[in-house]
């Protein structure tokens, strides 16, 4: 199963988002968020939830899904089963 830790690693190898967080912009602390949202722990994903509403965004978890397989394909050019994960 997919984790935050796989998703920010795989986001690092793909410039997705800033080296620092200093540098994000709104459409980086979305995406963040939603990854949180998707792949956290409880608590993890109830500040995410609360991120999210409260900038009028909303959680978009096979997104989440459909981005780490679609990296993982890209890198490493093998597909993972996270598609099949993320549809439960």
């Amino acid at each position: 199963m997919a984790t935050l830790d796989d998703f920010l690693l795989l986001v690092c190898f793909k410039g997705e988002l800033p080296p620092e967080s200093e540098d994000f912009n709104p459409a980086h602390w979305g995406l963040l968020a939603r990854a949180t949202h998707a792949l956290g722990d409880a608590e993890e994903k109830s500040e995410a939830t609360s991120l999210l509403t409260g900038e009028g965004i909303e959680p978009d978890d096979k997104l989440v899904y459909k981005l780490l397989s679609k990296w993982r394909e890209e890198l490493f050019g093998v597909r993972q089963l996270v598609d099949q994960v993320g549809a439960r």
